[in-house]
């Protein structure tokens, strides 16, 4: 029986390591005003070219309007 002892001075050499490790320096890279608007031209050009290549010929193919209301469902 006294081998089984469970006493916390044996337990000294068991490291309690976090699970989820924190992040060392500096990780996060912020954006600047510049590298956002280069990103905003870029999102307005994949945008109108995919609305150009896949809604409009869906639109055009469908009969469905595409004048120049406000509540069109191409303006949408």
């Amino acid at each position: 029986m006294e081998n089984q002892s469970h006493s916390t001075e044996s337990n000294n050499n068991i490291k309690h390591e976090p699970a989820v490790g924190a992040p060392i320096g500096s990780e996060f890279h912020y954006a600047g005003f510049w590298m956002r608007f280069w990103a905003y031209l870029l999102d307005l050009a994949v945008v109108a070219s995919l609305n150009s290549l896949l809604i409009k010929p869906i639109f055009h193919l469908a009969d469905i309007p595409q004048g120049d209301g406000f509540f069109l469902p191409i303006r949408l």
